[in-house]
């Protein structure tokens, strides 16, 4: 069969893929790092984004981990904290094939709901942990989707973070802000048994303030991102 411009320029493609596949491989190995490459989680780090106003606690928290690999593609991880009661809420992670793809279709989207604004995933573990512990005294555990977002934040050292993360409500009591997926009665059952009837206060709505319709169950502008989602290794 003759050889045809297009197949040459697929075997290239091909060829250009394993070289950098290798080259990513002896990377890793070269610092020690035995893990899997191609899992998203393991990829450098591409950025790292967070809600602008996140010392609002009146405010649901973005937080957008993305990670690029040597062919381009996206591992990006999506997490809400709630620092005035639930802690870590939710959390989902998805593959993207293409940079555009990741700013068109997660990041700038999630930038219309709240401004986001790049911070180091030193502050992320920070404020998830203080959050964590907040809502486990409380009653709440964090989310099991949410802490797989954390692994996307790679070796972090939170210590190193000095501020302050301001936790509850604006008058110190803990405030829980119910979103379309919050089972209301079972959230006011623990409050109740955690910290007693008339210590902490609520507003019940739709979605959160900062987040406009769909958000809370983590739809950004139509796209579905927990039927995308996967938690999967090397997903």
């Amino acid at each position: 069969m003759a050889r045809t411009p297009a197949r040459e320029q697929k075997k290239l493609d091909k060829a250009l893929e394993r070289e950098a596949r290798k080259t990513e491989m002896r990377e890793l190995r070269r610092a020690g790092i035995t893990l899997n490459p191609d899992n998203p989680k393991n990829w450098p780090l591409h950025e790292c984004l967070i809600t602008a106003n996140w010392r609002n606690t009146e405010e649901i928290i973005q937080v957008l981990i993305a990670r690029r690999s040597s062919r381009g593609e996206i591992g990006a991880a999506f997490m809400l904290i709630d620092l005035a009661c639930l802690g870590l809420k939710n959390g989902a992670t998805l593959r993207l094939p293409t940079l555009e793809a990741f700013e068109l279709g997660i990041r700038d989207r999630m930038a219309e709901n709240q401004e986001l604004v790049a911070c180091s995933p030193d502050l992320v573990a920070h404020i998830a942990g203080a959050a964590r512990e907040y809502a486990q005294k409380l009653g709440f555990k964090p989310h099991p989707d949410a802490l797989n977002v954390l692994e996307y934040l790679g070796e972090v050292h939170p210590e190193t973070i000095t501020e302050k993360v301001p936790l509850g409500g604006p008058d110190g009591k803990p405030l829980f802000m119910s979103g379309p997926n919050d089972n209301v009665d079972r959230v006011v059952r623990t409050l109740e048994a955690s910290v007693g009837v008339g210590n902490f206060e609520m507003v019940v709505q739709g979605p959160p303030s900062g987040l406009p319709g769909g958000m809370d169950g983590l739809t950004v502008e139509g796209l579905d991102l927990m039927a995308l989602k996967s938690t999967k290794p090397g997903a």
